[in-house]
């Protein structure tokens, strides 16, 4: 079964991972593959890339069966929106993952990313003085995964304020939290007058690690996953 993740989540809102693991065959002979559709991931060079597509529209319609119209088109800032269904929408994929978050009240966002010591190498593009301390407090076999936790968490910040032209080490703010298997963590996106307060989960999937992020409005909580 490539679907992993079905899990109601707060505010109206429905998480889905996906695991691709059927053959190309099965996602090209798919009935959800129109014509658009099949246009667009013909730009894609690479093979995984392409089964990445197909498997967002496919893992959409799994998570909403009830929904007649899915179509989905891409903002100026590549921020994916539907066309009629009434939902925010997120989307992120990693190797042979992908993750979609939708909600029909807040805005969210979601990344799943394969673990990578690229990050250590860039942390410092990313990662704000305030982080950096809490970084050297974690113990030296757990700082890749704190980085992949807090790259995921500004990943998905990035996607719930949806309008580009953000500093991740100024705008995207991580509060303090524990490194565990799964967690939940606070923090904000901060640009000129705008201030977005956000609630959020991790969790360590194999080797991938998912995050996503809820506006919080002060009235509930990104709830963990069960």
């Amino acid at each position: 079964m490539a679907l992993l993740i079905r899990q109601e989540l707060a505010a109206n809102s429905l998480l889905g991972v996906w695991k691709i693991e059927e053959g190309e065959a099965w996602y090209f002979n798919n009935p959800i593959l129109t014509t658009r559709l099949l246009n667009r991931v013909e730009r894609y060079k690479s093979a995984q890339r392409k089964l990445q597509a197909i498997a967002v529209p496919i893992l959409i319609d799994t998570l909403l069966p009830e929904e007649s119209n899915l179509e989905i088109v891409y903002s100026d800032s590549s921020q994916p929106l539907f066309v009629e269904a009434p939902y925010k929408l997120s989307i992120s994929h990693s190797g042979n993952m992908v993750a979609v978050l939708v909600s029909g009240e807040t805005e969210v966002g979601v990344d799943i990313q394969r673990q990578t010591s690229k990050l250590e190498r860039i942390a410092h593009k990313f990662m704000s003085n305030q982080e950096k301390i809490e970084y050297d407090k974690v113990p030296e076999s757990d700082q890749l995964y704190y980085l992949s936790i807090l790259w995921g968490a500004k990943e998905s910040m990035f996607k719930l304020y949806g309008k580009g032209d953000l500093d991740f080490r100024e705008n995207l703010l991580v509060n303090a939290f524990d490194v565990k298997s799964q967690g939940d963590f606070t923090g904000m996106v901060r640009k000129a007058e705008t201030m977005i307060d956000i609630d959020g989960v991790y969790a360590k999937l194999d080797n991938f690690v998912l995050v996503y992020v809820l506006e919080n409005h002060g009235d509930f909580s990104a709830k963990r996953l069960t």
